[in-house]
């Protein structure tokens, strides 16, 4: 990498830590479309961002430890860590196919998972009936091994439980946490080992991820969270649209 490459790489996971800190969610929905369509490969892009979440996640669990629920958090983590690994075996069979197939691909799952969390409203309820947890775990073990983008299916299942927010927060972070250092592993077994220097560049970046966050807090309390919501969507629908149909419109 050029140190323009690094410069935009570290620009780029910093409006997706805006983002993830203004909304809640949507680090990955960002930064790796915009990574992919500055010319990064996939697999490299995917653990650019596991290791400047990585810290993020590290840090969020600890200030919410006392809000994990871990017997369950790890219990569903587990199926994440099944999943991924064909996930990941899709993702090599992908990358080997045209760049601009690449980029299709991810920007259709950008609008899918944008259109999934704008459309599916789930009513808030004690309890779910048994198999929509594991339903959620496997899906986002597959989608995070596959393109990078496997919260969506999580933050649903999280929506659809009258959880406050602060248990709401937990599961997730704790969720990514667990999974993000299976998933690096399973890049570097099938990618090899000059991923992690990807993984390490992440790491080393997340003081951008800590400015981003505090920028996102400040803009919250300047805007209203729902608007702040639709401007998000809006913006990732944008960025998938322009991924999945961008290579028809140069040629």
């Amino acid at each position: 990498m050029t140190g323009l490459d690094v410069a935009l790489a570290g620009l780029i996971l910093g409006l997706g830590a805006v983002l993830q800190s203004a909304v809640g969610f949507g680090m990955p929905l960002i930064s790796i479309p915009l990574l992919v369509l500055a010319g990064q490969p996939l697999p490299n892009a995917l653990s650019l961002v596991l290791g400047a979440a990585l810290v993020q996640t590290a840090y969020g669990s600890y200030v919410a430890r006392l809000e994990v629920r871990w017997r369950r958090s790890a219990y569903l983590a587990a199926i994440q860590w099944v999943t991924l690994f064909a996930g990941v075996a899709c993702m090599s069979l992908l990358v080997r196919s045209d760049p601009a197939r690449v980029k299709q691909v991810v920007g259709l799952a950008v609008v899918l998972a944008v259109t999934a969390q704008w459309v599916f409203r789930p009513e808030p309820r004690e309890r779910l009936a048994v198999g929509w947890g594991e339903a959620a775990a496997a899906s986002a073990g597959f989608l995070a091994g596959a393109v990078g983008i496997g919260g969506p299916p999580l933050v649903l299942f999280a929506l659809a439980h009258r959880w406050p927010p602060d248990e709401f927060r937990a599961f997730l972070w704790s969720q990514f946490l667990l999974v993000i250092p299976v998933l690096e592993a399973a890049l570097v077994f099938r990618f090899g080992t000059p991923i992690l220097a990807w993984f390490g560049l992440g790491v080393a970046m997340a003081p951008l991820v800590w400015v981003g966050s505090r920028l996102g807090i400040a803009v919250t309390r300047r805007w209203d969270r729902a608007r702040l919501r639709l401007a998000a969507l809006i913006v990732l629908y944008a960025i998938g649209l322009v991924s999945l149909i961008g290579p028809y419109l140069s040629g």
